[in-house]
């Protein structure tokens, strides 16, 4: 996965991965990040806040690839 993902963001572009519980997404989004890619989290066991502040960073782009449970992406338009 890691090695993919390097591929992918040579070019510009945005990622949501969806994952099934909040631990895959925390334990995932910490082994991206840990390999230097552009990546936030989200989900809900995060504090308000938090939750805010990743989306605004994966909608700005600062943050390319979002790590998420399936309460982030309904309705979203980027």
């Amino acid at each position: 996965l890691v090695d993919l993902l390097k591929l992918k963001f040579k070019s510009p572009g945005s990622m949501i991965i969806y994952c099934g519980t909040r631990k895959t997404v925390e334990n995932v989004g910490s082994q991206l990040l840990s390999n230097k890619l552009p990546v936030t989290i989200y989900h809900a066991g995060l504090k308000d806040d938090e939750r805010n502040n990743a989306q605004t960073l994966w909608i700005n782009s600062v943050a390319k690839i979002i790590v998420a449970t399936n309460a982030f992406g309904m309705g979203i338009d980027k």
